[in-house]
């Protein structure tokens, strides 16, 4: 296992202690592979294989228009999409996006917080 992967998994690790109610945490590259990371182990999903994948290459895109539009409205911290079944987050890192399904009573604002610290970027 390459240094980067390695330091990715640790930093995945330190992101599922944050809070019990995160499903998944993933980093993610503009090419929608994911490089460390997954669901939290015996979390089920509610998507198959395919579906995930697809997920991640809608997730990609939407981060890339997001980073696009920092040149206009500046620095781009984190998005969220809320559903009934879940909460997506998603965090500029590095070249990647941090892509994580939280529990809908989660404390999100919280949790982009804590993230934020442990990624040593400056939280809103």
């Amino acid at each position: 296992m390459d240094s980067v992967k390695e330091e990715l998994e640790l930093l995945v690790n330190r992101i599922f202690a944050i809070d019990p109610h995160i499903r998944y945490a993933a980093f993610v590259n503009a090419n929608a592979n994911v490089m460390a990371g997954g669901l939290r182990q015996g979390v089920r999903s509610f998507d198959s294989d395919e579906q995930l994948r697809f997920r991640m290459l809608q997730l990609s895109i939407m981060g890339l228009t997001f980073r696009d539009w920092q040149g206009v409205y500046k620095d781009y911290k984190f998005a969220m999409l809320s559903f009934g079944r879940i909460a997506i987050l998603q965090i500029p890192f590095r070249d990647m996006m941090l892509n994580l399904s939280v529990e809908p009573s989660a404390p999100t604002v919280q949790i982009v917080n804590e993230i934020t610290k442990i990624l040593g970027k400056k939280a809103d």
